[in-house]
């Protein structure tokens, strides 16, 4: 069940989007990094909704999908060999801090400022965004998901954690 659990966060964090990105080898190492948990976020968020409406939503058909995923990310890797081997060496050498020029443009000093603002809020609210019901009510609503039902009472609440933790839950076979 271990097992099962970690693979149901390697799809929910990592495997679709890295799928998407590697698709398209354009982007760069940290670039995938980055964008990988978004995307894969978001790609399994519109994947159980699908499964769902077509009463799919299975652990049976999430574990075929994740090993068909493998495969295909699997032939990407193969394919893609020389951007990997390209893309890697920059990145090491960052890692090891090892004389990398890096050059700032007026972009990165607005970026940098818009996430400074960001954290500032996010610091300030810390404890303030979760309700005393909340969690109970998460839950409720990824019990409904893995039952391949939409929850009725969600009032436009997102449902991408409670989407999240029911693929874990369908990963696992088991609600507790």
């Amino acid at each position: 069940m271990i097992l099962l659990g970690l693979l149901s966060l390697l799809q929910i964090w990592f495997i679709p989007g890295l799928i998407l990105l590697v698709l398209k080898p354009k982007f760069k190492i940290i670039d995938i990094l980055i964008l990988c948990l978004p995307l894969s976020m978001i790609l399994n968020h519109y994947l159980v909704i699908l499964l769902v409406i077509l009463k799919l939503y299975t652990q049976t058909s999430i574990i075929f999908i994740i090993l068909i995923e493998f495969i295909l990310l699997s032939y990407l890797l193969i394919k893609n060999k020389n951007f990997f081997k390209r893309e890697l060496v920059p990145f090491f050498r960052f890692i090891e801090f090892k004389k990398v020029n890096i050059n700032f443009d007026p972009y990165d000093f607005i970026i940098l400022f818009l996430f400074l603002i960001f954290f500032y809020i996010a610091i300030y609210n810390v404890g303030n965004v979760v309700q005393s019901g909340d969690p109970v009510t998460f839950y409720n609503w990824s019990i409904e998901w893995v039952n391949n039902l939409i929850p009725k009472n969600s009032y436009d609440y997102p449902q991408l954690p409670s989407i999240l933790s029911s693929l874990t839950y369908v990963v696992i076979n088991s609600t507790e």
